[in-house]
């Protein structure tokens, strides 16, 4: 069997591996965790792929984001499978399993060999911090962009071999499709940098040494090593780079003008710089030791400095071994390469999400890692084959592949948290502390449900934890109107607008309620509120003409 043929069929198989643990999905529902704004509810997807709705994904932003290539795929899934949210979860897996392998290939194309870069591809593939990415179908985002952040990859590989404009441009157009997908992929032109130092060797960078085109996998797998990289003058290697620059700066510009016209970026009343400093240096840690020890992963973990917690010591002691391995990485360039090129993969690649400009308030999220844990594998992987060479192959094979039937497993089970709302929100609950957010999405889906009864407790659960949830203080309001407190509910209302000026549902609750008292006067000026804030509020304009009338009949 040819290389080319034993690396397209090694590609399947760890395809088909990689989607083992997901096909359970197919049995899933949407959950109530953002899956309503970005497919169920969203205006945008539901009447499948129509060109109004296209021109829609381009121009505007959802959700406090622009990703029009990931609007246009759900647009795609409605399409072709309605809204069968199984079919949509598929879809997930079956990207995801295509990034594996395309992983693998680029990783081969880059660096030669077999099975270090499928070691790695495994490793990514099968990891339980996937599991939220693929899982959930609002992360479509993920698996999306990182389809054309390995294409990009792979193209690279050949473009640095037999340089091109066509081959350049085939870089540039999976790095800006990418970036429409999901914009974190913005740092991809530092790793093709990073790249270019090892394994391709260009040019000297980064202090490395040995020759160019030096592979570092030249032992058994010494055959389906790639040609040699053609020597690139450091000048050529930034120009190359000027391009995708250039496409990722528009990109990041859109993103952070999204996302502050959607209010995600959190005010620095919330989360001072000093914190969010600390918290970034803490979520690096938080991220290395879950890639290591992955237990306890939740869709949300709260923001230390919006619950009260002291971190301090956490953020300090992941700053430290942050520091420690960057030293050892730097003093063994020259002998390892490879440690550093993963070590920088891995913090370049974090950076965009680190929470340095605080969106949203999660202090972390497993979704971030699904591009910059594959740098820390490709230095583990890489460090540890060099050590083991000397064992007998069947013993490491055997380790492998024990350590992957283990992390199968738990992504299997992680997975299975997002079966439905209520698992995924009593799963948070168990394995985190103070989770505000599960605690409100679980009252949230009591009362979609009708259960009021029991979504008052969750609500106040997540009130005593984080006082400033407007969205709680309305949902609360709404289980005292529906029991006849009225005095509660408007209470609940009032304190729901003091936090959430724009909350159009809170207008007009409150108004139904003045109304109802007699206030008329005050009653419209919350129904009219209601309607500036959401003109799409039809209960709000049908009560604000009602109440109209009842002024007018005086």
């Amino acid at each position: 069997m040819s290389p080319r043929a034993r690396a397209a069929l090694l590609a399947a198989a760890l395809a088909v591996a990689t989607a083992l643990p997901y096909l359970q999905t197919a049995s899933f529902g949407f959950v109530t965790f953002d899956d309503p704004g970005y497919v169920r509810d969203n205006p945008i997807v539901v009447d499948g792929l129509t060109a109004d709705g296209v021109a829609r994904a381009f121009g505007e932003a959802r959700m406090a984001n622009w990703h029009p290539l990931t609007w246009v795929s759900h647009m795609l899934d409605v399409e072709l499978f309605g809204m069968d949210a199984g079919a949509h979860h598929l879809v997930n897996v079956a990207l995801h399993a295509l990034n594996a392998a395309l992983l693998f290939l680029a990783l081969r194309a880059l660096a030669g060999g077999t099975w270090r870069p499928l070691v790695v591809a495994a490793l990514f593939a099968l990891h339980p911090l996937r599991a939220e990415s693929v899982a959930w179908i609002s992360e479509r985002k993920d698996v999306l962009s990182g389809t054309f952040w390995m294409l990009a990859l792979l193209a690279w590989a050949h473009h640095a071999r037999a340089p091109s404009p066509r081959r350049l441009a085939l870089v540039a157009t999976a790095y800006a499709l990418g970036l429409l997908a999901k914009p974190m992929v913005v740092t991809l032109p530092v790793v093709l940098l990073l790249l270019d130092a090892w394994p391709l060797r260009r040019a000297t960078l980064l202090g490395t040494a040995g020759d160019v085109g030096e592979t570092t996998d030249a032992t058994d797998d010494a055959p389906d090593a790639p040609p040699r990289a053609v020597a690139t003058p450091l000048r050529r290697l930034l120009g190359e780079k000027g391009v995708l620059l250039l496409i990722g700066v528009a990109a990041a510009v859109v993103t952070v003008l999204a996302q502050r016209a959607g209010g995600a970026v959190t005010s620095l009343d919330v989360t001072t710089p000093v914190e969010r400093a600390l918290n970034a240096a803490r979520a690096c840690g938080l991220y290395l030791a879950s890639t290591a020890w992955p237990v306890d992963l939740a869709f949300f973990y709260p923001h230390p400095a919006q619950v009260g917690r002291p971190f301090l010591a956490e953020a300090l002691l992941s700053l430290g071994a942050l520091v420690a391995v960057s030293v050892l990485a730097v003093r063994l360039r020259r002998s390892r390469p490879w440690l550093l090129v993963g070590w920088l993969w891995f913090l370049v690649t974090v950076a965009p999400v680190v929470g340095l400009l605080q969106v949203g308030e999660a202090g972390h999220a497993d979704r971030y890692t699904y591009l910059p844990t594959v740098g820390v594998a490709i230095a583990v992987v890489w460090e540890l084959a060099d050590r083991l060479r000397r064992l007998p192959r069947a013993a490491v094979a055997g380790g492998v592949v024990a350590l992957l039937a283990v992390l199968g497993r738990l992504t299997h089970a992680q997975a299975a948290t997002w079966r439905d709302s209520a698992t995924l929100y009593e799963h948070a609950l168990a394995v985190t502390d103070d989770n505000y957010t599960a605690h409100l999405k679980l009252g949230e889906l009591h009362i979609e449900s009708g259960d009021l009864p029991r979504a008052e407790a969750p609500l106040r659960a997540a009130l005593a934890i984080e006082p400033r949830l407007a969205q709680a203080h309305y949902l609360l309001g709404q289980v005292h109107m529906a029991r006849g407190e009225n005095a509660a509910a408007e209470d609940a209302f009032r304190a729901a607008l003091d936090l959430a000026p724009r909350l159009s549902e809170a207008h007009n609750n409150l108004g139904i309620l003045l109304a109802q008292s007699g206030r008329l006067d005050e009653a419209l000026q919350h129904l009219e509120a209601a309607v500036r804030s959401d003109a799409s509020n039809s209960a709000a304009k049908q009560n604000l003409n009602v109440v109209r009338g009842m002024r007018q009949g005086r």
